[in-house]
């Protein structure tokens, strides 16, 4: 840093000291790295259980942590997933151990979670800041003196928190009650739910009003505050239920009518009439649990066997009841049926499920409309379909297997479809698998990207029997397959926990992803985060695997203020350069500049590139600089900005997130 400092001081000090800010420029942080950040620091022996990875909208990441080699206890940590390295934070105190499982609260801030002490099982409270511990750094308290709590749910509008709990803690089949309290401790608890032997299962409405929760008889819906008693739902022993997302209505299984055969019903929330959903069926038809209410609480999907004992179909009927439609049923088609997976899209208009009762008799995927109609076969491929997610969007399904036949037989797969139906996309690169693939994938909030783990191809010998397993990124649409879990020491490996992805997650923003691997050791795991898509590979001019506003953005300044490659570039290259002539820096600079009809660099969206403003903005980031501090003292533009600091960071980061340079050249 300081050659540079000492380059800069021989620019004028109108063009760069004023508008860039030396002694600022100078002492800030300025990495933004390919390689993946260790986000755990110096906790010894970590061993994290990600159960799961909770990140909050704050981009905060909580996470348990237990040693289990020096039997060190479970604790409770916080980091923060930014490209800077940092320190957890632990917000379970030093005196709380035993820490079980918590939950971040909807606003990304407060956080409730469950530890064991020396007699009971106990609820706390916390925050991502840590604010809540006292001077004794114990955390507030949520639960009672003399409680054994089993389970607990935050509610929407994160103010309170229900949970059930037993008064013996040595008696696991004492019944429960229910209780309400403030999410931040020291509040009042309010029985919700007393003497009625409340099950374990229980939710909370979306307006955050009211609560339902089931008993060994009946089913009831209370106010969160208490105000005032339980209105039963139903007097009949129910399965299972579920609330619409309006919380308007509960919909719940119940053999009423037909003794051991579950059947759908619905009633308001504040109770009223039972509606059942369906017509009367046949002595041993039933619904079966996995029943799905749409997003838009209009319509209910369900799995039954109304055609037959060995044949499993899926229904749709209105919320309130109505005429059923059938959505898995082919003329052609005759035999039994399995149904291992179904969901609704998003939009609520879809229904995508896997089945053998489509065109062959491998497990394969097939789209209908909620409401029933032509059922079409997402894709054509030789192969059994083992699990799929539908993008937030609703546009596309992801989906993963087993090739059963050629080209590669018992080779795993992870396709791109429209929800639609249309052309499969191949997600795998050419070097992730080979006989051990993964279905362990989660698609980012903004429907864009893909991650995933997967074996590196060629590893499973190399490293005593056992897989490399990395971790990958991909367009969901199709492209460039970036490896972002960085490098390894030998027998280092991202942990695999099939089916469910208890190992990664992606951020809110789909900006960044946090998961756990061991990277600089095999002792035990490690957090880390890294940008989703392997982080400023479009930017990093030298090719080192990093975006530094010491090499960098510097050599795209330098030569739009009209220096040659060889002034500009040769002797700013980082170590370990994958470019590092004047001819290669140069070609490579030129052709961002000319990118997109030469706008591809115009961050303040004024119609030109200019070195004293959008590459200063470029500058500046790379340095650290965010928010106001981006463009601050940057005066006189002309033509005027169409973009504020907001957009100009924004607009920054999608040039990070980009893999490759249009047109010939090839980043990596």
């Amino acid at each position: 840093m300081g050659s540079f400092c000492k380059f800069l001081t021989h620019w004028p000090v109108t063009l760069l000291r004023r508008t860039l800010g030396l002694a600022a420029l100078c002492s800030a942080l300025g990495v933004a790295a390919v390689e993946p950040v260790k986000l755990s620091g110096t906790l010894p022996s970590s061993y994290p259980v990600l159960s799961p990875v909770l990140l909050s909208g704050l981009s905060y990441g909580a996470f348990i942590v237990s040693d289990p080699v020096t039997g060190d206890s479970p604790a409770l940590f916080r980091v923060i997933n930014t490209g800077v390295a940092g320190t957890p934070l632990r917000l379970s105190g030093s005196s709380v151990v035993q820490v079980r499982s918590f939950q971040v609260a909807p606003n990304g801030f407060n956080i409730a979670f469950l530890a064991q002490n020396a007699q009971w099982q106990v609820l706390y409270a916390s925050n991502m800041s840590g604010t809540t511990l006292d001077i004794a750094d114990i955390p507030p308290r949520i639960s009672g003196a003399t409680q054994w709590v089993e389970g607990f749910r935050i509610a929407p509008d994160s103010t309170r928190v229900v949970f059930s709990a037993r008064r013996v803690s040595s008696d696991s089949r004492s019944a429960s009650d229910l209780y309400s309290a403030p999410i931040a401790g020291g509040g009042p608890l309010v029985a919700l739910g007393f003497n009625l032997g409340v099950e374990t299962d229980f939710e909370i409405t979306a307006d955050s009003t009211r609560v339902v929760f089931r008993t060994l008889t009946g089913l009831y819906s209370v106010p969160i505050d208490g105000s005032a008693s339980p209105t039963l739902l139903s007097e009949h022993v129910v399965d299972d239920f579920k609330l619409t997302p309006s919380g308007a209505r509960v919909v719940y299984r119940s053999d009423v009518g037909s003794v051991g055969f579950p059947q759908l019903h619905s009633v308001a929330v504040t109770g009223g009439p039972r509606t059942s959903l369906a017509a009367p069926p046949p002595a041993t038809q039933q619904v079966y649990p996995g029943y799905q209410i749409s997003a838009n609480s209009a319509r209910v999907v369900y799995e039954t066997n109304l055609q037959g004992a060995t044949k499993r179909d899926l229904y749709s009927i209105p919320i309130a009841g109505g005429t059923a439609n059938r959505l898995t049923f082919d003329p052609s088609l005759v035999g039994g049926n399995t149904i291992s997976q179904f969901e609704i899209s998003p939009d609520s208009t879809r229904v995508v499920y896997i089945s053998n009762k489509t065109f062959s008799s491998n497990a394969l995927l097939a789209s209908t409309t909620i409401t029933g109609g032509a059922t079409w076969q997402l894709g054509t491929f030789w192969g059994n379909v083992y699990s799929f997610r539908i993008s937030p969007d609703s546009s596309r399904v992801v989906f993963s297997g087993a090739e059963t036949a050629a080209p590669e037989a018992r080779r795993w797969f992870l396709w791109s479809v429209p929800t639609v139906g249309g052309a499969l996309t191949g997600l795998y690169g050419p070097d992730t698998t080979v006989g051990l693939g993964s279905f362990v994938f989660l698609i980012a909030p903004n429907s864009q990207r893909v991650v995933f783990a997967a074996e590196k191809r060629g590893t499973f010998a190399a490293v005593s029997g056992s897989p490399v397993v990395d971790l990958f990124s991909t367009p969901i649409a199709g492209g460039l397959t970036t490896r972002i879990s960085g490098t390894f020491i030998s027998g280092g490996s991202v942990p695999q926990v099939l089916p469910t992805p208890l190992t990664f997650a992606i951020g809110p923003d789909s900006k960044r992803v946090m998961f756990v691997a061991t990277k600089d050791t095999t002792a035990y795991n490690q957090v880390y985060g890294a940008p989703i898509d392997g982080g400023g590979a479009l930017l990093d001019v030298d090719g080192d695997k990093r975006v530094l506003g010491t090499t960098d953005a510097l050599m795209i300044m330098r030569r739009k203020l009209g220096e040659t490659p060889a002034q500009a570039m040769v002797a700013t290259v980082g170590a370990g350069a994958g470019r590092s002539t004047a001819t290669a820096l140069g070609n490579y600079v030129d052709a961002l500049l000319a990118a997109e009809g030469g706008l591809l660099l115009d961050v303040d969206g004024n119609g030109r590139v200019d070195a004293i403003t959008d590459l200063l903005y470029l500058l500046r980031y790379t340095l650290g600089f965010r928010g106001d501090a981006l463009t601050a003292g940057v005066l006189g533009v002309t033509p005027a900005p169409t973009r504020d600091s907001a957009a100009i960071e924004d607009y920054i980061d999608r040039l990070m997130e980009r893999s490759a340079l249009l047109g010939d050249l090839v980043v990596f």
